[in-house]
């Protein structure tokens, strides 16, 4: 666990520290009500120089019509697009915000972008 570490607490009332490497967000930033540009603002602020974002999320098509888990899941509780979800990436700061791998049949979409 030399090259991985872990910080406990609460992202609606502590930072993410500092000097990290990587951010991985999975299943938090579905849509307006789940605080994704204070998640983002605090990764942002946590990075190194050139450190990565990873975001595994539920996204939606432009349209929000599909793929059809993110659809339903939409209804339920909130989720982006994502072109929504990188444009609140680079509100944050970040740079070459960029769709790396989606399953559409699953609705999984993993987004990686830089700190400049």
């Amino acid at each position: 666990m030399d090259r991985i570490s872990l910080r406990g607490g609460s992202w609606e009332t502590d930072d993410f520290g500092s000097g990290n490497d990587v951010v991985l967000f999975s299943n938090v930033l579905h849509g307006p009500t789940s605080m994704a540009a204070m998640k983002l603002k605090k990764a942002f602020d946590s990075l190194e120089s050139g450190g990565l974002l990873a975001i595994q999320e539920f996204a939606l098509n432009d349209n929000k019509t599909e793929p059809q888990l993110p659809a339903l899941f939409n209804v339920m509780v909130g989720a982006y697009s994502k072109r929504e979800l990188i444009e609140q990436i680079t509100q944050a700061g970040f740079i070459n915000a960029n769709v790396v791998i989606e399953n559409e049949q699953i609705g999984c979409t993993w987004i990686t972008a830089s700190k400049p």
